[in-house]
């Protein structure tokens, strides 16, 4: 994504609200609805030292009793998947961006 330090240094002089970066498909900082209803604020796009697979890390933004932060395979985060009914659709559908959201509550 960032070819040297500068551009590093450049990003994270940047504050959070400005920057929202789209990388493997998926913006971070953006806010998406899981086909369940609920919201999640997608923090970052993460390689595994394993087998270098790409994962999606983001925080539920209600009251989980789990965990707040999620790691889902970035392959199964940008699925089509089918329901019961047949109807295919996103599991998680992109809604805004943070900024954005903050600003109508």
């Amino acid at each position: 994504m960032f070819k040297n330090a500068e551009q590093v240094a450049v990003v994270h002089s940047i504050a959070p609200a400005q920057l929202y970066v789209s990388t493997h498909g998926v913006s971070i900082g953006g806010i998406y609805k899981h086909r369940n209803g609920n919201l999640y604020k997608v923090l970052h796009v993460a390689c595994s030292t394993e087998d270098l697979s790409w994962s999606v890390i983001y925080e539920a933004l209600y009251k989980n009793t789990v965990s707040q932060i999620w790691s889902r395979n970035l392959e199964d985060f940008l699925a089509i998947i089918t329901l019961e009914d047949g109807v295919q659709q996103p599991r998680f559908t992109y809604q805004e961006q943070e900024a954005m959201l903050e600003a109508k509550l």
